[in-house]
């Protein structure tokens, strides 16, 4: 029922085009354009008219595309209205040759912002499109870095440049995707992927623990030396801070903060080490 509606509103639509829409001449097209740049809505909405056809022969090259005829069509007259604005007749050339550049971005655009479920940017899509072609063409491969270079030499641009593009298209896969396990068993992407942002039980309680342990080995330092360490490696609660930083807010040089790091760590290193607590435990 859906695709007969559609179907019946894009023949109404179009017969009301072919109705409506009178081609302008090269001197009526002049004259209109003209009364467009100065403010004439009645001259606007003429030229916009005059030029529904275009929109249509243009949008049918992008009908076996994702997105509906329909839809298509009205992202073409939405550049064609911009191209309205935009023109100047002054330049000298018909106002089709200058729409149809308008036309042809906007559905281009629509197209690109709906295929993919991330969005790529316009000129990234229209330089991998330039890649793919080349690549057709000659028989590459892109996954090749020897035909790569052959594709950057023929466009004209950088290696790193085409690599950077093609670096935005890779599949896409939903974490709802089933996944059949080695016995058989159905599970989820979202079952099986680590949540790096979250901390297990086990790591919160060991490092519960050797936070604990380095704060009780730190009381056995001066004051001034207790807060460099804790501030170096983060033992307060807060980020980690440089030595330059240490230096700012303790009023020390930066080369005493890494004086005092040195020296402190190693009054503390016999005390670690006989309590099974590695460098990387307490150094993170």
């Amino acid at each position: 029922m859906e695709l007969s509606h559609e179907s019946n509103a894009l023949d109404a639509y179009m017969q009301q085009v072919n109705r409506s829409s009178t081609l302008l001449t090269k001197e009526e097209e002049y004259e209109v354009a003209v009364a467009v740049g100065n403010g004439d809505l009645r001259a606007k909405n003429r030229m916009i008219e005059a030029n529904l056809r275009l929109v249509i022969n243009v949008a049918k090259r992008y009908q076996y595309s994702s997105i509906p005829l329909v839809d298509i069509i009205q992202e073409g007259n939405t550049g064609l209205i911009r191209a309205v604005e935009k023109f100047d007749a002054s330049k000298g050339y018909r106002f089709s040759t200058y729409a149809i550049w308008w036309i042809k971005n906007n559905i281009e655009r629509c197209i690109m912002n709906s295929s993919r479920t991330i969005r790529i940017p316009i000129h990234v899509g229209k330089m991998y499109k330039s890649i793919a072609k080349v690549a057709r063409e000659l028989g590459l491969d892109v996954g090749s870095d020897n035909d790569l270079v052959v594709i950057a030499k023929v466009l004209e641009i950088e290696i790193d440049e085409v690599m950077d593009v093609l670096s935005y298209y890779f599949n896409e896969l939903s974490l709802d995707k089933n996944i059949v396990t080695d016995n058989d068993s159905v599970t989820t992407l979202s079952d099986i992927i680590e949540d790096v942002s979250t901390v297990t039980p086990s790591d919160e309680f060991e490092g519960g623990n050797t936070r604990d342990h380095l704060l009780a080995l730190l009381d056995n330092l001066p004051t001034c030396e207790r807060n460099v360490v804790e501030l170096r490696f983060g033992l307060t609660g807060e980020e980690p801070l440089s030595l330059l930083r240490i230096g700012e807010r303790l009023s020390i040089s930066r080369e005493k903060a890494r004086t005092i790091i040195r020296t402190s760590l190693r009054k503390l290193k016999p005390k670690l080490l006989m309590n099974s607590v590695q460098q990387h435990d307490y150094i993170s």
